[in-house]
């Protein structure tokens, strides 16, 4: 089963970061111990200063390759766009629980009841929903809510989950055969996190 964690809004330090992210896999492609930041020249990947914000985005890629498992690491090198960005989508999903969430349980479900639009409320209310379990939400400034909303959003852009920012418009995803195995192969639950079905999901792990 998928862990129950902490809430945080880390990711506002970096969206999906694709650019940066494949800079970052490239560098340290044949490093097989977990990387950090003591260990990559974090101005070359980044191609910024030292800057704090800097450290901030360094921080939350390196939390999300750390998280792919060798297998899915492999696929970014030569992987289509599209591939790319599903696996560094995963890897954020897996590192944070707040988007993980958010996408199987409002998103997947709008999709499984064949509800294809992404409504401000939905948002609001998902957030509302969750206080209970996680009051760490209520320590949040609204400030930082209101960013983290923004920033989820386009990060739902990004991975094609939506169509705009504008119209918000939910995608369904399709998944290539080795992407499939790559996320079966670590937790089969993960094909959530791109809307499958139980059904589906079923499917592609008897196949």
């Amino acid at each position: 089963m998928i862990k129950t964690d902490k809430y945080n809004f880390s990711f506002t330090a970096a969206t999906l970061r694709l650019f940066n992210f494949m800079r970052l896999a490239e560098a340290v492609q044949y490093t097989s111990d977990v990387v950090s930041i003591s260990n990559i020249d974090q101005e070359a990947i980044l191609s910024k200063g030292n800057s704090a914000s800097s450290k901030r985005e360094m921080s939350e890629l390196l939390k999300r390759y750390n998280s792919l498992t060798p297998l899915q690491k492999s696929i970014l090198h030569d992987a289509s766009a599209e591939q790319r960005k599903q696996i560094v989508f995963l890897g954020l999903c897996k590192t944070n629980s707040f988007i993980r969430d958010f996408v199987i349980e409002v998103l997947r479900e709008k999709v499984l009841v064949y509800d294809f639009k992404l409504e401000d409320g939905d948002l609001n209310t998902f957030i509302n929903r969750k206080s209970e379990l996680h009051p760490e939400l209520d320590d949040f400034a609204e400030s930082t809510v209101k960013k983290a909303k923004q920033q989820l959003i386009k990060i739902l852009e990004e991975v094609g989950l939506i169509d705009t920012t504008k119209d918000r418009n939910i995608q369904q995803q399709w998944l290539s055969a080795n992407v499939a195995q790559a996320i079966i192969k670590d937790n089969p639950e993960y094909l959530k996190f791109f809307l499958q079905g139980d059904k589906d999901i079923q499917l592609q792990v008897e196949s």
